[in-house]
Formats: C-alpha cells, sequence, structure tokens
C-alpha cells in the first residue's frame, strides 16, 4: 500500500476554488482529496468497474445536481467516460452558451454519474442543506444522524455491497453569518473519521472523495482543520501543512 499518497494534481498554492478550478488532487489507494467535486466523478471511475454495484453517499452542503443545461450536457458525454485520463476529463469541452466549456463541473458531476451509471446504484442518500437544484434522480434524503448509523452499519463488517463516500467539508459548516460556523464537534468528526477508517479497511468503502471547498467551508484554513479532524482518526496521512 502506498502509505504517503500521490500528488495527481501537485498542490502549489492556495488559490480560489471554483467551479472549473482545481488546485490540487491527491490520492493514496482509494482515497481521494481535492479542493473542490469536479474530479469525484472520474476518481470513482477508477474503481467501478460495469459488473459492480453500488451505493451512493453524498454529503455536502449542495446538491451537486445543477440542471441549467442538463439536456445539452447529456448530449455532449463522451461514449466512455471511465476511459479519460485526468487530464482529458479534466479539458473536456461541450459548445456552451457563448464559448466552449469544461463539461464536467464542481456542480453537475453527480446527476452526471446517475445518469451514465445510475443502474449500477442500488441506493442513493444524499445528506445535504437543500442547496442548489434537487435531483432529477431518485435518492433517499439522510439527515447528519441517518449518515452515521448508515456508516457505522455498513462499515462494521465486510460487505458485498459496497459504498461511494462523497464528503465536501462544507457540509459541516455554514456560512452567511459574521464568521463561518462549525455545526459538528470535534468528536463527531472524530467518531465519523473511526468508522470510515473501518470501512476502508475491511473494503466496505469502495471510493472515499473529500473536498475541501474553501470557499463554501469558510475558509482554506479552516477547510484544512476540519479535513484533517475527519481524516486523522481514519488513519488518513493528508495535509497541506508547509505547501
Amino acid at each position: 500500500m502506498n502509505t504517503k499518497g500521490t500528488w495527481l494534481i501537485p498542490f502549489g498554492e492556495r488559490r480560489h476554488s471554483g467551479i472549473f478550478e482545481c488546485n490540487f488532487l491527491w490520492r493514496r489507494e482509494n482515497v481521494y482529496v481535492i479542493d473542490n467535486h469536479r474530479l469525484a466523478l472520474w476518481c470513482w471511475l477508477r474503481h467501478l468497474d460495469s459488473t459492480t454495484t453500488v451505493d451512493i453517499l453524498h454529503m455536502d452542503q449542495h446538491y451537486d445536481c445543477l440542471m441549467s443545461c442538463h439536456d445539452e450536457w447529456v448530449t455532449a458525454l463522451p461514449p466512455d467516460i471511465g476511459a479519460l485520463s485526468l487530464e482529458e476529463f479534466s479539458a473536456y469541452l461541450w459548445q456552451g452558451t457563448f464559448e466552449p466549456c469544461p463539461l464536467f463541473r464542481s456542480d453537475n458531476y453527480l446527476s452526471l454519474f446517475m445518469l451514465r451509471y445510475g443502474t449500477q446504484v442500488v441506493n442513493a442518500y444524499l445528506s445535504t442543506h437543500r442547496d442548489g437544484d434537487r435531483p432529477c434522480f431518485d435518492f433517499h434524503e439522510f439527515t447528519i444522524l441517518e449518515c452515521m448509523g448508515y456508516l457505522n452499519a455498513r462499515c462494521s463488517a465486510s460487505n458485498s455491497a459496497k459504498t461511494i463516500l462523497n464528503i465536501d467539508i462544507d457540509y459541516f459548516t455554514e456560512t452567511g453569518f459574521d464568521k463561518p460556523i462549525i455545526i459538528v464537534s470535534r468528536e463527531f468528526l472524530r467518531a465519523l473519521g473511526k468508522i470510515i477508517g473501518k470501512g476502508l479497511q475491511n473494503g466496505s468503502i469502495l471510493c472515499l472523495t473529500v473536498a475541501l471547498s474553501p470557499e463554501f467551508s469558510g475558509s482554506w484554513q479552516l477547510a484544512e482543520m476540519l479535513t484533517q479532524g475527519l481524516l486523522e482518526p481514519a488513519g488518513i496521512p493528508f495535509s497541506l501543512t508547509g505547501k
């Protein structure tokens, strides 16, 4: 096992992290950490073959299912998304309203995944702040405690059913006030991290993607602190410190 991880996109600096930009992508085995979820779909497809069925658990402030140009995006999808290299996936374009634009965005990837691979998804569990367009696919709405209960049951032993776990750190915060509010305790993050660690060890989690989303979390500093608070108990040695 690669115990240290690999920078698939090397981290340079703490820049704006928007719809199209990706400042870094770090991987260790089936764990990926990114500054936003634009590349999450590409990460999942490293581990999802045509014979695998999965659950997906999406924990995020937002639904990430923007519908404004959904039909056009669907028409523009390549025949085999999984065959794209990281560079090809990042640069893949569709003819936008005014000019060519990247097809895969941080706010549309989940609906595109479900449209193309939804027949392989047994259950879609979404736990959000109900921000953004409501998904066009069938899903179960989870509370934060239901997420914990589901993961505790799924990760407590080796399961034939696998889970794609998609976490945005902005899920644990609320902005729009004088200062960002952290809505979970340190103890909650630690408990969640330990459960995730068990699921990674016994193979119940097929793939874990974690996005920092510094603009929506409140700041890079806050996002990094919460990320380490979640990943350290899971035994995942990720850090941007000193970069």
